[in-house]
């Protein structure tokens, strides 16, 4: 009696390969969210490590000076930032001006710097004597969600413009929103309401 043969070629059926293409497929899915998850995780720890280099070449420029950089336009640029005080006439850091991870590839490109006068407002940008007084400043990220939520009009006087708490903070996730912050100085208790943000821990010097 002749042994019975299968009639099936080698090889998988399409069946067969739609499965796996699902399976691989579904295993993409779970890893690609923690995957940029820690990358993004890996940028708000880079930026929490530069912002402290910042401010400790800020508490390096006050002992020289006596008040904070002032808001003073790098060559070239637009937006007043005074960091760029930092690498000339010393040399505090080296470059001063470091790049937002978190930029909104537009304006916000780098670490935004306010220094603050007693008064609670944010200092001018004019080098003139009374600007010469900053003695505590904020320094801020964009934060995961790349936009800037700005505040500084309410440290100008303006009539009926209060800051807007946008403090990031990963409780609701990585990718919250808000910026991420620093506070150095002295802010005395003199600074304007609703001026300082509700910085988490360790956002201070």
């Amino acid at each position: 009696m002749q042994a019975c043969r299968s009639t099936r070629p080698p090889g998988f059926t399409l069946i067969e390969l739609l499965i796996v293409i699902s399976v691989i497929l579904i295993l993409i899915a779970l890893a690609l969210p923690n995957f940029l998850a820690s990358r993004t995780r890996a940028k708000i720890a880079r930026v929490e490590s530069e912002l402290r280099s910042i401010s400790q070449s800020l508490d390096r420029y006050l002992l020289d000076f006596g008040f904070f950089p002032l808001r003073t336009s790098f060559a070239g640029g637009v937006f007043p930032s005074g960091l760029n005080n930092l690498t000339t006439p010393i040399e505090y850091m080296k470059p001063a001006r470091l790049r937002d991870p978190f930029t909104d590839g537009e304006f916000f490109t780098h670490y935004r710097y306010w220094p603050i006068r007693p008064s609670g407002f944010v200092q001018a940008n004019a080098p003139v004597a009374e600007n010469k007084d900053s003695n505590w400043y904020l320094i801020s990220s964009n934060g995961p969600d790349t936009r800037f939520d700005a505040f500084a009009q309410a440290m100008r006087g303006e009539a009926g413009l209060q800051f807007r708490d946008s403090v990031y903070s990963p409780t609701n996730g990585v990718y919250s929103g808000g910026n991420i912050w620093r506070l150095g100085g002295s802010a005395d208790g003199v600074a304007a309401v609703n001026v300082i943000p509700a910085l988490p821990p360790g956002s201070r010097n």
